[in-house]
Formats: structure tokens, sequence, C-alpha cells
């Protein structure tokens, strides 16, 4: 699970992307969402229900920080609420594009990279993640 999301990130934002401050943060959230939805999957099959009837397995995610369920939506960069687990593993491509072109993941990675940097300013040659920078 950890290692596809991985790759989907580096295969979204680039190689860099796994030395960049936020991208830990990123995984964890992307793993857990990915995890959440393969509950709810395997949670539906047992159930042996269609998509048509009222009783589905549903995921998502509960930020501690704003008190809301999050989870990816596909073709919208927010998402808020439940979701109904992915049917297949079509679904499940669908969602790890979602998780990647969030919001929630975009800003976990600008804010960490922003706030690493802005925690460096009395290190003047290399930020808090080890990096070196140019001022």
């Amino acid at each position: 699970m950890v290692q596809a999301c991985a790759q989907k990130l580096v295969a979204t934002f680039g190689s860099d992307i796994a030395g960049s401050p936020g991208y830990r943060q990123a995984l964890i959230e992307a793993a857990t969402v990915t995890n959440a939805a393969l509950a709810a999957y395997s949670i539906q099959q047992e159930l042996r229900v269609d998509e048509s009837a009222d009783l589905q397995a549903v995921y998502g995610v509960y930020l501690i920080e704003s008190r809301e369920v999050w989870t990816p939506q596909i073709g919208a960069a927010t998402g808020a609420g439940l979701s109904v687990a992915p049917h297949d593993p079509a679904g499940f491509l669908e969602l790890g594009d979602a998780i990647v072109r969030s919001e929630r993941i975009a800003s976990l990675i600008r804010s960490k990279r922003s706030s690493c940097h802005a925690k460096c300013r009395d290190r003047p040659r290399t930020c808090t993640a080890g990096q070196r920078i140019n001022r």
C-alpha cells in the first residue's frame, strides 16, 4: 500500500519529491486514505451487495485538526465527507489519481516546504531537513 502510494506521488510530483520535507506526511496521508478505501472495498465484497443497494460500505479519514472527514473526490481538488468504496481495480486507479491531485496532499507538500524553510532563518546554510539553502 505504502509503496504504491510512494510510486504515485513520485510519478505525479517528480523523483525529487522524495527528498521534500512534506513528502513523508503526504505519503502517510495518501496511504491512510488508500487503506481506508481498501478496507471499505473488502467489507463491501463481504456484504455481497451491488452498487444500487441501499447498504454500502463507505470510508473517510478523520482530520483531528479541523474535525472534518476527508476523502479525495474524483474530478475535484477538495473533498469532504464519506465516499463509497471503489468497486474495481479501475476505481482504485481513479482514487489514486484523485488522492495525488487533491488539495490536501498538495497543501501538505507546500506547507512543509514553506514551514521548513521558515524555521531555517537562523541557519543560513542548511535547513532543518538538511537541505542546502542558497541565500
